[in-house]
């Protein structure tokens, strides 16, 4: 554990080894939670005329243009 505080100074900036342990947990678990919620939340998500978000700002091509 000697060898984590020597390279990170995390002594030398006030914390603990498990104060940052806690913290790596923290936000892990933080960033896990938003990956997971927002699409959830995006995909129910309307614009102001009642599309479905996200939706092109045009319409789509006609089906007799080539490609």
């Amino acid at each position: 554990m000697d060898r984590f505080d020597r390279f990170f100074e995390i002594s030398a900036r006030g914390s603990t080894l498990g104060r940052e342990i806690r913290g790596g947990f923290a936000t892990f678990f933080t960033m896990a939670y938003i990956v997971v919620l927002n699409p959830l939340i995006l995909f129910g998500a309307t614009d102001g005329e009642g599309r479905s978000w996200p939706s092109p700002p045009w319409p789509p091509p006609p089906r007799s243009w080539p490609g």
